[in-house]
């Protein structure tokens, strides 16, 4: 009675397992070779059915083969059990002095697999899938640029964001380190200019698995610095300078946190201010159009 009652218990834990998992849909097919004095297949069929129903996992796709051999001993009857699943195989032995309990047993260790199989195989959320929709944003990210300065230039930027899919609004603020410009007929005389701008922009964003694409047109406002060199009366002149920017974004997701950023844009002009040395002629003057591609890290909060 002692074996009996170790069964039992694995039947009451197995029952509690059954109900905290999830369901799924299921087909089980049962191939079951018994000794004489045990219940036939279409009893071990009818009360499987009978569990599953019971538990709410209806029968569907093929998920689940059982084979199961009893044979009768001096101490009662030996269960020898195979599984086959999705995810594997695996087999087990029980014994019992009662062959009607196999039939129990059987119904919920198809029950436990069904659903455990569902759990292990269903689609796990990705970082695209958990990442919500609305949220702010921070960029940090360096570029390479041909305009308001002549290229190439470089410089870092800094971009606070509003996501609200399809939608974005960026506030971006750089810098573009300093450029030693030269007159060629003059080697030792020209100005060193640097600027910083601002620009603001919407986009229209769209999510597609792992990755973000936008689109974006804005304006942009900035100065541009610049400093005599090699004449005797040094003199700064600092000018305003506008622009229109369209340009597009990747963002390749790494985590629902934080993606990498690859951004490229298309800068036109609306005003040139002009910077020279008196007697010889411009120095320098921003291109009417320009082109700036930068690569970053975004990270969101929600």
């Amino acid at each position: 009675m002692g074996k009996l009652a170790g069964v039992r218990d694995v039947l009451v834990l197995a029952l509690a397992l059954c109900f905290m998992a999830s369901r799924a849909a299921a087909d089980v097919r049962l191939d079951w070779q018994a000794a004489e004095g045990c219940p036939d297949a279409a009893t071990v069929t009818s009360a499987m059915h009978k569990w599953l129903d019971t538990m709410g996992t209806p029968v569907a796709a093929a998920d689940v083969q059982l084979d199961a051999d009893v044979e009768a001993s001096a101490a009662g009857y030996e269960l020898a059990l195979e599984l086959h699943t999705r995810s594997g195989s695996r087999s087990m032995r029980m014994f019992s002095e009662n062959c009607d309990v196999f039939a129990q047993v059987i119904a919920l260790q198809a029950s436990l697999l069904i659903t455990s199989d569902a759990a292990t195989l269903a689609p796990q959320p990705s970082a695209a899938d958990t990442r919500p929709a609305r949220a702010f944003a921070l960029r940090a990210a360096g570029f390479l640029s041909t305009s308001p300065l002549t290229g190439p230039a470089f410089g870092p930027t800094l971009t606070a964001a509003y996501v609200t899919l399809p939608l974005r609004l960026e506030l971006t603020l750089g810098y573009v380190f300093p450029r030693q410009l030269r007159y060629e007929t003059h080697p030792e005389v020209g100005g060193d200019l640097q600027s910083g701008f601002l620009s603001v922009r919407p986009c229209a964003a769209a999510q597609l698995g792992r990755f973000e694409l936008s689109g974006c047109a804005g304006a942009e406002a900035g100065l541009i610095r610049g400093r005599g060199v090699g004449v005797s009366s040094t003199r700064t002149t600092v000018r305003s300078w506008f622009a229109v920017v369209t340009g597009v974004g990747l963002h390749a997701l790494v985590t629902p946190v934080w993606s990498v950023w690859l951004g490229a844009d298309l800068l036109t002009s609306l005003n040139r201010p002009e910077f020279y040395v008196a007697q010889l002629g411009a120095l320098h003057r921003p291109a009417r159009f320009g082109f700036r591609a930068a690569l970053g890290i975004e990270v969101r909060m929600w």
